[in-house]
């Protein structure tokens, strides 16, 4: 049977590829089957792999370029398990471990942490991301650890269709900047619950400051997405005594 050939664990002691090039695109509809990364059976095994560089086009347009890559893997039918995994770039390094499971939609569980420096910004974002769950259905725990220190934990749904978020913002001594100039904002801290998607988003939540000692205010409103920026709908804010 050709299928007695496609069983069991290959190893590949010390992997390295020289080079990885990946362009996103919308995906067409496929036939129905159930999901797998591999025949049943077989596995494959990395402890140590290495890729000299990698660029990934996102379907807009932009690149994402790495100058390596490296860690261990391990692939069978139902999951890839990368741990750890390490990827340098001229923008900025990530590094932690991932896990995609073969289901509908695919699974995914992430611990990541990096540095980045996006070509418009002057400042590097430090952050971490845990994820675990579907693609319809994916928790997370978002970390901006600088310039700012701001965190989400919550739900992110539909990714693969209509993509939204729903969750609470947590911000702590945060006065806007690098992205608005120095003292436009009074340095605030609190926790604001937030729905959003690709319309826009509303929120509603309770900051304190120290222009106000004592005095927590009370937020709502709304708004809507315009490339990087939010335009603000609605907005009401009070002191709840």
């Amino acid at each position: 049977q050709p299928r007695t050939l496609l069983a069991g664990t290959v190893r590949l002691h010390d992997l390295t590829i020289g080079r990885v090039a990946v362009r996103l695109k919308d995906r067409p509809e496929q036939p129905k089957k159930p999901p797998g990364f591999l025949p049943a059976g077989l596995s494959i095994v990395a402890p140590s792999f290495r890729i000299g560089a990698a660029e990934v086009t996102l379907k807009n347009g932009r690149k994402i370029v790495a100058d390596s890559a490296r860690g261990s893997f391990e692939l069978t039918r139902w999951r890839l398990i990368v741990d750890p995994l390490d990827v340098r770039g001229p923008d900025g390094a990530i590094a932690g471990s991932l896990a995609l499971r073969a289901m509908e939609p695919l699974g995914l569980r992430t611990n990541l942490r990096g540095e980045w420096r996006f070509p418009e910004d002057a400042f590097d974002y430090r952050f971490r991301v845990e994820t675990r769950g579907r693609l319809d259905r994916l928790g997370a725990d978002l970390y901006l650890d600088a310039p700012a220190r701001l965190s989400f934990s919550g739900t992110l749904l539909d990714l693969t269709g209509n993509p939204r978020a729903h969750g609470t913002v947590r911000i702590a001594e945060f006065d806007g900047s690098p992205w608005l100039p120095p003292q436009k904002l009074p340095q605030l801290s609190g926790t604001v619950a937030v729905a959003a998607g690709l319309n826009g988003l509303g929120f509603d939540g309770t900051l304190t400051s120290p222009t106000l000692p004592g005095q927590p205010v009370r937020l709502q409103g709304s708004g809507r997405f315009v490339e990087r920026t939010v335009e603000i709908a609605s907005f009401r804010a009070w002191l709840p005594r």
